[in-house]
């Protein structure tokens, strides 16, 4: 596993998210492109609520913008192919 940060790890922690490198047994779908991707259950739950955060974003719904930007990077960092076919 990549080295990760103090501020990595409390953002994991606060969003409970563990066994990063499980194997992938779910599948998340790029809600604009329509890209299916297996990911394992810690990169599903980043990646939801990243998703929830853009759509609460789009609806007017104040988010913290810094946690969003580092929920991105997390998973850009663990995951970056899935990444790329994901969110960028």
């Amino acid at each position: 596993m990549k080295k990760l940060t103090t501020g990595e790890l409390n953002l994991m922690k606060k969003y409970n998210i563990t066994d990063v490198e499980a194997p992938a047994t779910e599948v998340a779908v790029n809600p604009w492109s329509g890209v299916r991707v297996n990911l394992n259950k810690a990169a599903k739950d980043i990646y939801n609520t990243i998703i929830y955060m853009q759509l609460d974003y789009d609806r007017g719904i104040k988010i913290n913008v810094s946690e969003f930007d580092r929920l991105r990077y997390l998973f850009s960092k663990l995951w970056p192919n899935e990444y790329m076919d994901l969110l960028d």
